[in-house]
């Protein structure tokens, strides 16, 4: 299997950052419909976009490449082994998320902690509801150096 070309993973990277910031931004629209403070907090989206091009945007292109190399192919039992995978190892980057961002709002360790502690097993659980369907699609029919795009449009 060959490797992803570098510029390959800078792109990615660049778009899951800008997917972030942007899923971010309509998100807020929707938090603040109803409510008098009807502002948008750029600085959360930014941030949001920063944690996408530094953490995200790698992390899921490293998490691709180390998959297909487990479970190379697009086999019914490669696929499958490849979501299980997948979704034994999300709680350490559903962490690494909110241990950017927080990092980025310039919470402590405690802070940092309290949030991982407390919200990783939801959003895992949540997760696991959706996900699994929309990554056995991906590792079936998306090639590997466009994968985190096809993850970050959902």
């Amino acid at each position: 299997m060959a490797s992803i070309p570098p510029h390959v993973v800078v792109r990615n990277s660049a778009i899951v950052g800008c997917s972030m910031a942007g899923s971010d931004t309509v998100s807020q629209h929707f938090e603040r419909a109803g409510r008098e403070d009807g502002t948008w907090d750029r600085v959360r989206s930014l941030r949001m976009g920063v944690v996408g091009l530094c953490m995200s945007g790698p992390v899921s292109q490293l998490q691709h490449v180390c998959l297909e190399r487990a479970f190379p192919g697009v086999s019914t039992g490669a696929v499958i082994a490849k979501v299980i995978a997948g979704a034994a190892i999300a709680p350490a980057t559903i962490a690494l998320n909110f241990t950017g961002v927080a990092v980025l709002k310039g919470q402590g360790s405690a802070d940092i902690r309290e949030k991982v502690t407390a919200d990783v097993a939801p959003t895992w659980l949540t997760g696991v509801c959706y996900w699994p369907f929309v990554m056995a699609l991906t590792f079936r029919l998306v090639p590997l150096r466009h994968r985190p795009l096809s993850s970050a449009g959902f």
